[in-house]
Formats: structure tokens, C-alpha cells, sequence
């Protein structure tokens, strides 16, 4: 298509401007030459004369954040289970395999007597792994709720010490208990409030 040019100037104009394209010049209507700055400007896009503004310089990969952009927590990011919570919940885990493991051995090899005994005293060893489930999404009452599980466990294994070895689920019980009523795992179940 070829280009418009105003009634009696001979020349066309450029694109948007209302004035003459100067002849010569090289750049199409309307451009101007790719990465070059706006003219008009001193080739500071801000409209400043002068050079352009360093950017802020950014730490390398890895290196630490000023005081100011380090934060305990991430926006972005769940926080993360104290240490102390999470060896609570593996104990739980391993107290519930153990005792599982005990009810299916005890019912192959003495009696099916055997192995509703070892059952019912690991109900609450149960219980309590699967409060386990919820301890990095829970509340106050999970962990009461585990508490009060893995106590009625350490009863109940106590109980049961004469006839069947729970001594081993016993003792994760009771460092259950230890771990359930520290400061640190009542803070990590009170960060929702």
C-alpha cells in the first residue's frame, strides 16, 4: 500500500504526529530506530537528562538476606513442624507399626486370644497415630486429643506387661507425653489463633 502524503506537501507525514517526515532520515514512518532512546529525552527514559539509574544490586545465590528481608516466616511458604512435634509424631507411628506388629505375630504363632488382647491394648496407641495425621494442620485439641491417647497407652501397656511385651510401646508412650507438653509443641498447636 503506498504511503499517504498531505495535499500539497510532497512529503508524507509520520504516523501520529501531524508533521512532515523528514526525507533521509532512514527510519520508517512513525519509528524510531530499534533500541535507541525516544528523542527529546537525553536517553533516560525517565524524562531526566542524564544516564540511566543503576539498578539495586542483588545478592548472589545462597547468600544471606539483610536483617530487614530475613522474616521468621515465609508468606509463601507453610511453616515448618518444630523438631519436637515431628519426633512426637514418629514415635506415634512407630508405637502403632510396633503394636500391629505384635497383634499379627501373637495371632500366628500363640492364639487368635492373643492377638484381640494385644489389639485392644493398642486402641489407643491407634488413636493417638492417627491424631499423628493432623499435627502439622491441627489445633489445641489434636494435641490434648494425643495426649491423653498416648496416657491411656502407657496404662494399658503397663497392664499388660505381665502377659505380652509392651514394655518397648510403653516407653514411646511415655516420650510421647514428654514431648506433648512442651513449651515448643504448645506453640506450634497455638499458631492459629
Amino acid at each position: 500500500m503506498p504511503p499517504s502524503y498531505p495535499q500539497g506537501s510532497g512529503q508524507p507525514y509520520a504516523q501520529g504526529s501531524g508533521q512532515p517526515h523528514a526525507q533521509g532520515s532512514g527510519q520508517p514512518y512513525g519509528y524510531g530506530r530499534p533500541g535507541a532512546a525516544p528523542q527529546g529525552h537525553g536517553g533516560n527514559p525517565t524524562g531526566a537528562p542524564g544516564p540511566l539509574p543503576t539498578p539495586p544490586q542483588v545478592p548472589p545465590y545462597g547468600a544471606a538476606l539483610p536483617p530487614f528481608l530475613q522474616a521468621p516466616w515465609s508468606p509463601y511458604a507453610p511453616p515448618r513442624m518444630p523438631n519436637v512435634v515431628r519426633a512426637a509424631q514418629v514415635l506415634l507411628f512407630v508405637g502403632a507399626g510396633y503394636y500391629a506388629l505384635l497383634a499379627f505375630t501373637a495371632g500366628m504363632t500363640i492364639s487368635a486370644r492373643a492377638a484381640g488382647q494385644l489389639t485392644a491394648t493398642g486402641v489407643s496407641m491407634f488413636g493417638a497415630a492417627i491424631c499423628a495425621l493432623r499435627f502439622d494442620s491441627g489445633r489445641q485439641p489434636t494435641r490434648t486429643t494425643a495426649i491423653v491417647f498416648a496416657s491411656i497407652a502407657i496404662a494399658a501397656g503397663l497392664g499388660a506387661a505381665r502377659e505380652h511385651p509392651t514394655g518397648p510401646a510403653t516407653i514411646l508412650a511415655i516420650a510421647v507425653v514428654v514431648l506433648l507438653a512442651q513449651h515448643t509443641t504448645r506453640d506450634w498447636f497455638l499458631r492459629h489463633h
